[in-house]
C-alpha cells in the first residue's frame, strides 16, 4: 500500500527539501523546448493519404512511443534537478541551455535508429518464423541506411546520447560544489553523490559503444553497429547492483539519523 508521502512526491525527491519549482522562466522555456523535441518526432511521421498510409503511421507509433518514453527521462531528470537544487546563476543557465540544444539534436536520431531497428526486428521475427520475403525486406531497409553506414549512425546516436549525460554531471557537480551555500544535508549530499555516480556510469557506457563504434568504422566493419548497440545493455548490468548498494547506504544513514 502507498502511503501518502509516496503518492506526492516522487522518490526522487523524497529526502530532499525541495528548493525549485517556484515557475521559474527558465523551467518554462525547458517544458517548450522538451515539448518541442517530442512533436518534431511526430511531425517526422508524415500524415496519411491513403489507408497504407494510415497503417504505416499506426506501425510508427510504436518508435514514437520509444522515443517519448526517451525525452521524458531527460525531461524529468532535468526536473527532479531544478526541484532539488533551485540553482539558477549563469553556470547552471548555460549547462540548460546546451541540454536543450542537445536534446532537441538528440531528436531526429533517435527516431531514425529506432524505426529502423523496430523495422529489423519485425522482418527478422518474420524470417525465424517461415516467412518469406526477409532478404527483399532487408533490401527496402537498406534504403533507409547500408550497413556499411551502421556505425556512424550509431556514432550520432552514442555522442547525443553521451554529450546529454555530460550535461547533467556537470550539473550535478555544480550542485554538490554548492552543497554549503544551497545547506544541503548529509543524506542530500549523499545522494548528489549517487546521482554523480550513475551519471558516470550511463558516460562510461556511451563512451564504450562509440568506440566500438568508432573502431568499426575505421575498419570498415559494418557489424560493429551491431555491438555499439548492444553496449548499452551494460546499462543494466552496472546500474540495477549499484543501485542496490546506494539504497543499503541510504538506508544505513537514514538509520544512523533516527
Amino acid at each position: 500500500m502507498l502511503d501518502r508521502k509516496a503518492l506526492l512526491q516522487p522518490e526522487s525527491l523524497r529526502h530532499f527539501i525541495v528548493r525549485g519549482g517556484q515557475g521559474h522562466r527558465l523551467e518554462s522555456l525547458s517544458d517548450g523546448v522538451f515539448a518541442l523535441a517530442i512533436a518534431i518526432l511526430l511531425i517526422a511521421t508524415s500524415v496519411p493519404k491513403n489507408f497504407n498510409d494510415l497503417l504505416q503511421f499506426v506501425y510508427d507509433a510504436v518508435p514514437l512511443f520509444i522515443c517519448m518514453i526517451f525525452i521524458y527521462s531527460i525531461w524529468h531528470q532535468q526536473t527532479v534537478f531544478f526541484l532539488r537544487y533551485g540553482l539558477y546563476d549563469k553556470h547552471t543557465i548555460r549547462l540548460n541551455l546546451v541540454l536543450l540544444f542537445l536534446t532537441l539534436f538528440y531528436a531526429y536520431p533517435l527516431k531514425f535508429l529506432m524505426t529502423w531497428l523496430l523495422q529489423f526486428m519485425y522482418f527478422f521475427g518474420g524470417w525465424l518464423l517461415g516467412f518469406e520475403g526477409f532478404w527483399q525486406k532487408m533490401g527496402e531497409l537498406s534504403q533507409m541506411i547500408s550497413f556499411n553506414d551502421m556505425p556512424l549512425l550509431m556514432i550520432i546516436y552514442g555522442l547525443g546520447f553521451l554529450g546529454i549525460f555530460f550535461i547533467f554531471y556537470l550539473l550535478y557537480l555544480h550542485a554538490f560544489k554548492q552543497k554549503d551555500l544551497l545547506e544541503l544535508n548529509e543524506v542530500e549530499i549523499t545522494l548528489t553523490r549517487f546521482s554523480i555516480i550513475q551519471v558516470k556510469v550511463v558516460m562510461l557506457v556511451a563512451a564504450v559503444s562509440v568506440l566500438i563504434a568508432f573502431i568499426g568504422f575505421l575498419m570498415d566493419a559494418p557489424f560493429s553497429g551491431f555491438f555499439a548497440g548492444l553496449a548499452y545493455n551494460l546499462l543494466w548490468i552496472i546500474s540495477i547492483p549499484l543501485s542496490k548498494k546506494h539504497e543499503k547506504q541510504l538506508q544505513t544513514l537514514l538509520t544512523g539519523e533516527m
